[in-house]
């Protein structure tokens, strides 16, 4: 399986991390210092991003969800807590037990 690990760097007073989709059903891990706003952005290059998901103030500390966002779009993953670590599983692979 493919699982990347991301890498969160400082965006002002937020942590930002960003990563080009590998297709719909990616499944998205983020530990953090504390619980607190976390928003996922979407976009092609040269576009404005959207917002696609946001929780503003009970994501909890630790979060694992599904993105849904089709191959090749960028992705934002923005959250006011420091993040301590974060992973992320290919679409491609996500779901797929032994013997898939």
């Amino acid at each position: 399986m493919a699982q990347t690990s991301l890498t969160f760097a400082p965006d002002g007073a937020k942590h930002k991390a960003t990563w080009t989709s590998t297709g719909a059903g990616a499944v998205l891990q983020v530990e953090r210092a504390d619980a607190g706003p976390l928003e996922i952005r979407a976009y092609l290059d040269g576009m404005a991003p959207v917002t696609v998901a946001k929780d503003y103030a009970f994501t909890p500390q630790t979060v694992i969800l599904q993105l849904d966002i089709p191959a090749g779009v960028k992705v934002d993953i923005i959250s006011d807590a420091a993040v301590t670590a974060a992973a992320i599983l290919d679409g491609a692979d996500a779901g797929q037990g032994e013997g898939a």
